[in-house]
């Protein structure tokens, strides 16, 4: 026999949370491969000019090797955070919990990105050249964040009206 789905206003906020939770890990998945697309596309269609010759003049070639092994580095830790969480956000709709590195890992990629965009702000404040790709970058960034912020508020809630349900049922 199928089980009969409860109507109750705690049940029913449970099954909107577990499709926001689902969305939501989702679209921090999303965003771990905009950002590797995005620096891609940065790289390749960024114009050469001379403050760059400059600066890799400077540079030795180890240096330079250096400086694109810490940027793979950081962007491959923040796609692999990205699935983490989205992985962990699955785990948590099934019922499981994701432990602590969930929420360690959520704050890391949710510090960043509050980062980039106090980085973005100040850089449009301080009148340096923001165009229209920084404009772009600028609500990108804000969208994830609040993909984020959503997660954690889902998660949260979720969590707090299962432990009410198991009291109740108690």
């Amino acid at each position: 026999m199928s089980e009969l789905i409860s109507n109750d206003p705690d049940s029913i906020l449970i099954r909107r949370n577990t499709g926001t939770i689902l969305v939501t890990g989702a679209g921090v998945a999303a965003f771990g491969i905009w950002s590797i697309i995005k620096c891609v596309m940065e790289f390749m269609l960024a114009p050469i000019d001379q403050e760059v010759i400059d600066v890799f003049a400077v540079v030795d070639t180890g240096g330079a090797v250096f400086i694109g092994s810490v940027v793979i580095f950081i962007i491959m830790t923040d796609l692999l955070l990205r699935f983490y969480i989205f992985t962990c956000a699955r785990k948590e709709i099934g019922g499981r919990k994701a432990g602590a590195g969930f929420g360690i890992s959520t704050f890391i990629v949710a510090s960043g990105s509050v980062y980039s965009v106090f980085y973005m702000v100040y850089a449009m404040v301080a009148g340096d050249q923001f165009g229209l790709r920084n404009y772009v970058s600028l609500f990108v960034e804000l969208t994830s964040l609040f993909i984020l912020v959503e997660l954690i508020a889902s998660l949260y809630d979720n969590r707090k009206l299962g432990k009410k349900a198991k009291e109740d049922a108690a």
